[in-house]
């Protein structure tokens, strides 16, 4: 069985499953209505066709932490492929440490990899986000791009990250940190590139130290 916070996902993150849920509900009621045409019968038939447009709006409305992870992991891609690095800084947690780098160092290389090296059309699939617990969360996913520079040219580069959140509300010391429209953001406490077959590289230190092309979030 599932666990309950799973099926509150499932259900809060997916349209189509609530859509068919309600339906299945309502044909269920429409039938004991037609079976046994009592008042309840039709109250209830009635409240079934009010709540199917109440659901499908809240479900809407909310925005998961889930989807909220998801949602900033692609607009930080947006961010790399704008070549906009205080964005990206907004983001990151005080106390990052990329590779023994610090943040403002972290910032610096990226800065540095981004003025000679052009990416393009990065996109982030095949997600895999765990929250261990209200404040924190791991992402894992995916990523492709075109990279452009003086000296080379991938026109597809395949890669895999894997990212690590804090709760921006949990800590103290992320003023700088802009609003999120969901209302809760996160911050970026730890980045890795993970080994897959298709990838030229095997870690986050080849891209920062040789300023190699890549990928990221």
């Amino acid at each position: 069985m599932l666990p309950a916070m799973t099926l509150v996902g499932l259900l809060c993150e997916s349209i189509w499953l609530v859509a068919l849920t309600l339906i299945a509900i309502q044909f269920v009621l429409i039938c004991l209505w037609s079976w046994r045409r009592t008042r309840p019968t039709g109250r209830a038939v009635r409240i079934g066709f009010a709540a199917i447009p109440l659901c499908l709006f809240l479900n809407v409305m909310v925005v998961t932490p889930r989807e909220q992870i998801i949602v900033l992991c692609r607009d930080l891609a947006a961010f790399v492929d704008d070549g906009d690095v205080e964005a990206i800084a907004r983001h990151l947690a005080p106390d990052i440490d990329v590779e023994g780098r610090s943040r403002d160092e972290l910032l610096d290389r990226v800065r540095d990899v981004l003025t000679r090296h052009r990416v393009d059309q990065p996109r982030l699939f095949g997600f895999e986000v765990v929250l261990p617990d209200a404040e924190t969360a791991v992402a894992v996913f995916d990523a492709t791009c075109r990279i452009r520079s003086p000296d080379a040219l991938y026109d597809w580069l395949r890669t895999r990250w894997r990212v690590r959140f804090r709760c921006a509300e949990s800590d103290t010391g992320a003023s700088h940190v802009a609003a999120s429209a969901t209302g809760t953001d996160w911050l970026v406490t730890q980045l890795e590139v993970l080994p897959t077959p298709l990838s030229p590289l095997r870690s986050l230190r080849e891209l920062l130290t040789a300023g190699g092309a890549g990928s990221g979030p």
